[in-house]
């Protein structure tokens, strides 16, 4: 059992930021009582000849990794951590025994191991048992191994140089792991090799002149590997007995065999560009039911793809949609659909009377896009034989006149296009110029409520081509006016005032009419003869009532004898009576 301990002296090179004391070996500072977790440790340049054991979580900080190193003494690992939280920095670790490691992460998590040299090492970097930690802008090599992981999880491996190791990462029996923007290259065997490891990201990596394999996965399940750069290997990719992973958007060229897939099932290969691999883009032996769609297949020397037909089946070259870009295959497009008419075979399978084939090869190379808009990342998937330099996306607030603007650098004269546009950028129907000019040709393909597929050619003498897609504005045609219901309503109103309106001016005329005849009414009875009163307004009522007579004679051609005179009135009464009595 290794006993520790430390003493505090004055002037030394390594010193407690927190307590002030100053410590003659990192060691000694690290397990000081005054010492405690959350403690900084910082070292003086200079070469230490330690076997470090950190125990607290604490920060070790070198003054400049060029000049502060840490050499180990004996067959222990360098620098153990066996605690949380614990961050390494600006050293270079170097000279474990055979079998340990520069820096060892046991049952470790949220530790930080970030800009340090780890060299001449077994292990440069080895976590076990270890979780949620950070390796990060390390230069990692002449190392047995790299980096090494055994049964560790959610770790973050990011921007590292892993060079010249005989093994580059390996991941062993560790899922849900990030890698991703780590430049990987000259290492004796692989890249990046997982082993029975599922649910891990593979991102944005550099990978090149590895001796063996770029990216090997053996026994390991439903992994991402995207957007990686993989040349100049033996194999870009080599999966064995590797199923339901998912690769796309890597670029795989110049190696020996692009994409080797021995006794895997169930991937999805698709949007890689395959190219100017020294034998076959796409090796398949013993592989069946993965899905190969979205690729450029380009200037593979001995073939795009090696698939025998008796050893893998019912693998899939298209999406019933689209499939892959084949440069040895010509054809016709005369439905201008960027689908070529003729489909592109991948191997003979005369003893069933069958072909393997991609039924919808491309006419031009896939390209893929992603833009990002109100946190939202938004693919655009093109098929052109122009290059994207450059995208542009230019919302509207009223959202009538969002604009995505390309920039094309055209490989000749007679160009098309075919892309896919989200409609929560821009949404149809559509409006199309090319440097300010309508394309030659423009056809929608189709659309399923969330993207549409436009096809367009266009005819260019320059070198780059802008190409603006816009919502295009149309207005609606309106029926007449007397045809709405408003307008009927308003007429309505407006004649119902109006009849009011008369209504009111007939009962004020008919008022004033009776005030004059009460007012007539009450002149004449100020004179003092009634019957000479009675008599005036019997004579103005008959000389009206002859002018109704009068109107209803010429009316109905009938003639009425109506009394004259009051006194013929009062003879006729008195007859009445008369006749009454008897």
């Amino acid at each position: 059992m290794l006993l520790l301990t430390a003493s505090a002296k004055p002037q030394m090179p390594v010193h407690n930021i927190d307590t002030g004391i100053d410590y003659a070996t990192i060691q000694e500072a690290i397990i000081a009582k005054e010492t405690l977790n959350g403690h900084t440790i910082y070292v003086d340049a200079g070469t230490y000849h330690e076997n470090l054991v950190v125990n607290r979580s604490i920060s070790l900080i070198g003054k400049d990794k060029s000049n502060t190193t840490i050499i180990g003494l004996a067959p222990p690992n360098i620098i153990y951590v066996t605690a949380n939280n614990v961050k390494i920095a600006q050293f270079t670790i170097q000279e474990s025994a055979y079998g340990y490691s520069s820096v060892y992460l046991y049952c470790s998590k949220g530790s930080n191991i970030t800009d340090n040299i780890l060299r001449n090492s077994y292990y440069g970097v080895q976590l076990y048992n270890s979780t949620n930690n950070s390796i990060y802008e390390n230069l990692i090599k002449d190392c047995e191994y790299g980096i090494r992981y055994y049964n560790s999880t959610g770790n973050i491996l990011s921007k590292n140089t892993v060079t010249n190791n005989k093994n580059g990462i390996h991941i062993d029996i560790s899922n849900n792991n990030n890698i991703f923007e780590n430049n990987i290259t000259l290492n004796q065997w692989n890249g990046i090799y997982l082993f029975h490891s599922s649910n891990n990201t593979i991102s944005d990596n550099t990978l090149t002149l590895n001796g063996a394999r770029g990216i090997r996965l053996n026994d390991s399940t439903n992994n991402t590997i995207s957007k990686n750069t993989v040349s100049k290997n033996e194999h870009g990719f080599d999966l064995y007995e590797s199923n339901k992973n998912n690769i796309h958007l890597n670029i795989v060229s110049n190696n020996t065999d692009g994409i080797w897939l021995m006794e895997s099932s169930q991937n999805i290969i698709c949007a890689n560009t395959v190219s100017n691999n020294s034998q076959y883009g796409l090796r398949l032996l013993n592989s069946s039911y993965n899905k190969v769609f979205h690729n450029n297949f380009i200037n593979n020397t001995l073939k795009s793809v090696e698939q025998p037909s008796d050893t893998s089946i019912a693998n899939l070259w298209d999406n019933f949609f689209e499939g892959n870009y084949w440069i040895d295959h010509k054809g016709n497009d005369t439905n201008k659909d960027g689908i070529i008419d003729t489909p592109y075979i991948i191997d003979q399978r005369t003893w069933l009377g069958i072909h393997s084939m991609d039924n919808y090869p491309l006419i031009g190379t896939f390209q893929h896009l992603n833009l990002q808009f109100n946190n939202q990342s938004y693919s655009i998937e093109i098929v052109s034989n122009s290059t994207i330099a450059d995208a542009q996306y230019n919302p509207d607030p009223e959202n009538e006149e969002n604009k995505l603007i390309l920039k094309l650098i055209n490989p000749q004269n007679a160009s098309f296009c075919r892309i896919s546009i989200p409609h929560a950028l821009v949404k149809p129907p559509y409006s199309i110029t090319l440097n300010n000019n309508s394309p030659t040709h423009n056809n929608t393909i189709r659309t399923n409520g969330t993207h549409t597929w436009i096809y367009f050619e266009y005819n260019n003498t320059q070198h780059a081509t802008t190409i603006t897609l816009m919502h295009k504005v149309t207005p609606i045609p309106q029926p007449p006016i007397w045809t709405q219901w408003p307008f009927w309503e308003v007429v309505g109103l407006t004649a119902l005032a109006v009849i009011l309106s008369l209504f009111n001016i007939k009962n004020h005329l008919t008022i004033k009419r009776q005030k004059n005849l009460i007012h007539l009414y009450e002149e004449k009875l100020k004179k003092a003869d009634p019957l000479v009163i009675a008599r005036e307004l019997f004579t103005a009522d008959v000389q009206s009532r002859q002018i109704k007579i009068a109107k209803f004679e010429d009316k109905y051609g009938l003639k009425i004898q109506p009394h004259n005179t009051l006194e013929d009135i009062i003879r006729s009464i008195k007859s009445k009576r008369k006749e009454s009595e008897n």
